[in-house]
């Protein structure tokens, strides 16, 4: 209510941050986040607000406005995410799972130490403290980063633990915030105990790290909770997950070829399979196993056959797997689809680089490769060789290419566009043109014939063709796959300029470029628009075609893109393809909120 939003506007207004000093002495930047992610993850969104704005007050210049941003889309990122963390610590089944193997552990190995690790170190404590450990035995809350440690204290706070930072103190926890790394917990006589919540992660990497950590600093054994991880995996027909990591052909994109951006499709898309529409293919097969009490099973990268029997008949488009932990004396945890609620995303899809037909008791071998994060299916595409490791599109970028509707609007688009620009030249330049001399000797009238076949549209064309000799100079900004760039050489642009800061994204435009046949002159820079000048790019451009809109239109910065566009390296009366941005909301009544 706006009650609430203001008392929570004046509760932690931005005099009031830094004490009785104000912002005399402001807090340090990363202790404001900390706060704001706290205030996000207790549902208190106005203070979250506040401390937002009053870190981007801390900012000089331009820094403002970018962090400004920065923060605003870290908020929103944010909220989904601890959602779901918090609803993980209030699932009492996990809970009730996750005490009894740890007062199993506890009655069993009798650790000299404990390393609860991960994002969710501060519940996994507090479960620990309230097992009643002897007090000899030493209790460390391991982060991979200084917020997250923040957050964790603040989280043993409310069911009252104390926490200190560092590895001495008189607190019951210690907190630290390092790379697991690095190796900087103390040397411990005796067994180790990781305690580790893994589906924040879903993969084996964190688990491994700790336990490794452990190994370098203890003398006796290191056990690990969850105690072993399974992988399980189906086939599935699904073309709504195809189109989010595959390009398969040009129909969805007007006939160009940019196929070559599979080179960068994710080798595993998170998923929560229940929000797509898919048909399931075979029966779930178990395809690893990996014990935690063994070194470096977890990180060793496996190739291998997977045999599924199909269920069903069918193109399979994909193999769709999840984990399953054991916890001794306690039982599992699995992220099935089935067992999953909806706000999971902690099953994975992998796609075949061809669809595969599949009929009913078929056996179908699919290759694998089992890393430390998960299944992959290695593919010709890969740049690397290696699941593409150098970099990859994000999960958007490849359903924003198969969108034909989307396509064919920015086809329509551009070729308005160009063939307008190519109007007002030829009009220029008529103009500019002398009277003809009374000298001039008349023109041969033409045949009836040829008459007929020069309608308006051949005298558009002329005219068109006559204007291209001077060019139409399109720019497409975050090029990407190149794809709106080549649209624009299709509808006659006489030269394109293709922008992409990403170096393997323009590696990829290159490629889509050679695949398809254009007349234009296409030029590609390897640089973030805002850093360029006319006189760097060879001159200003007619028309600025550009994608770089998030889910929300001003999302990615677009507004500040375009100004500098248009007051460096656009013409005056330069088009803009899309030409505007309109925003549309209406009132909603929303049960239970």
């Amino acid at each position: 209510s706006g009650s609430s939003v203001h008392k929570g506007l004046v509760a932690m207004s931005p005099k009031n941050l830094g004490g009785a000093n104000g912002l005399a002495k402001p807090l340090d930047a990363a202790a404001i986040f900390s706060r704001a992610r706290t205030a996000i993850a207790h549902g208190r969104h106005a203070d979250a607000a506040v401390l937002f704005l009053a870190l981007c007050q801390q900012s000089a210049g331009t820094q403002k406005f970018a962090a400004l941003e920065n923060l605003r889309l870290m908020a929103e990122a944010l909220r989904p995410s601890w959602h779901r963390f918090l609803a993980l610590m209030q699932d009492p089944h996990r809970m009730a799972m996750h005490r009894s193997a740890i007062c199993a552990a506890l009655d069993t190995h009798h650790p000299a130490v404990v390393v609860c690790a991960g994002p969710l170190a501060g519940p996994l404590t507090a479960l620990v403290l309230a097992a009643e450990p002897p007090p000899t035995m030493r209790l460390f809350a391991l982060y991979d980063n200084a917020l997250d440690l923040e957050l964790g204290r603040e989280a043993l706070a409310l069911v009252g633990a104390a926490a200190s930072k560092g590895t001495r103190g008189p607190e019951p926890v210690q907190l630290l915030s390092t790379s697991l790394q690095q190796h900087l917990l103390p040397s411990v006589e005796g067994d180790a105990l990781v305690v580790h919540d893994p589906f924040p992660y879903a993969g084996l990497g964190a688990i491994q790290r700790a336990r490794a950590a452990l190994c370098a600093t203890c003398t006796g054994c290191v056990h690990v909770l969850p105690g072993r991880a399974r992988i399980s995996a189906m086939l599935v027909k699904s073309s709504s997950l195809r189109e989010q990591v595959r390009l398969d052909s040009v129909q969805a994109t007007q006939g160009l070829d940019v196929t070559a951006l599979n080179v960068l499709s994710p080798t595993a898309l998170a998923i929560d399979l229940a929000t797509h529409e898919h048909q399931q293919l075979s029966e779930a097969v178990e395809v690893a196993v990996v014990d935690h009490s063994e070194a470096n099973t977890g990180e060793a990268v496996e190739d291998h056959t997977v045999h599924f029997h199909a269920t069903a008949s069918g193109n399979a488009d994909g193999v769709v797997y999840w984990w399953a932990y054991d916890f001794p004396a306690a039982g599992s945890l699995s992220c099935a689809p089935s067992r999953m609620p909806a706000w999971h995303t902690w099953q994975h899809f992998c796609c075949l680089p061809d669809r595969r037909p599949v009929v009913t008791g078929d056996r179908v071998p699919i290759a694998m490769r089992r890393t430390g994060r998960g299944l992959t299916i290695p593919s010709a595409d890969s740049i690397t060789g290696a699941g593409h490791a150098t970099m990859q599109v994000h999960q958007y970028h490849m359903h924003m290419v198969n969108d034909a509707e989307r396509n064919a609007a920015y086809q329509a688009g551009i070729k308005q566009a160009v063939a307008e620009c190519l109007r007002r030249l030829s009009a220029e330049r008529a103009d500019s043109k002398a009277e003809p001399s009374d000298k001039e000797e008349p023109k041969e009238e033409p045949s009836g014939a040829e008459t007929q076949e020069a309608g308006p549209e051949a005298e558009e064309e002329e005219r068109q063709a006559d204007a291209a000799g001077e060019g139409v100079r399109v720019m497409d900004i975050g090029a990407g796959s190149g794809l709106l760039g080549l649209m624009a050489a299709q509808a006659g642009a006489h030269e394109v300029l293709l922008v992409e800061k990403e170096p393997k994204l323009a590696e990829v435009a290159l490629e889509c470029i050679g695949a398809n046949e254009v007349q234009s002159s296409m030029m590609l820079v390897k640089a973030h628009s805002q850093d360029l000048s006319a006189e760097m790019v060879g001159g200003l451009s007619d028309i600025l075609v550009s994608e770089v809109f998030g889910d929300a239109p001003l999302s990615e910065n677009c507004l500040a893109t375009f100004a500098h566009a248009r007051q460096h390296l656009l013409r005056p009366g330069a088009r803009i393809v899309p030409c505007r941005l309109r925003l549309i909301a209406a009132l909603a009544h929303v049960e239970g909120a």
